[in-house]
């Protein structure tokens, strides 16, 4: 026979925040981002143990979120796009794609080739 929780009101399904970080009854905010849930729940069973006396900590992700970053500047679309686990910056800037009206041409940066020298 397994015991039963004996504070089952921390039994909690939480969201991890922007920041990376869980919030919990009982303890400061937790870093979370990056680490395995192994490593999750060894840092959540160090954080209780100044208030439990042997917590008893589970962690399972239940769902992923993708990262959302905003694209703005000299680009087609601008706004906010997922990265998902596949993507990087760089590619989120170039699905955001190049702002045909303010290349270097139309902005002024680009330089006529001086003569004897092939162009750029």
């Amino acid at each position: 026979m397994s015991p039963s929780p004996s504070a089952p009101e921390l039994n909690k399904t939480v969201t991890v925040a922007p920041d990376g970080r869980v919030s919990l009854p009982l303890i400061h905010a937790v870093m979370v981002a990056d680490r395995t849930t192994t490593e999750v729940e060894a840092a959540l069973s160090a954080a209780y143990a100044s208030q439990l006396i042997r917590p008893d900590i589970f962690v399972s992700v239940t769902a992923a979120q993708p990262l959302k970053v905003f694209v703005g500047g000299e680009v087609d679309k601008p706004g906010v796009y997922e990265m998902p686990g596949d993507i990087n910056a760089l590619q989120a800037v170039i699905e955001a794609g190049r702002d045909q009206g303010h290349g270097p041409q139309e902005r002024g940066d680009h330089h006529p080739p001086r003569p004897g020298r092939a162009a750029d």
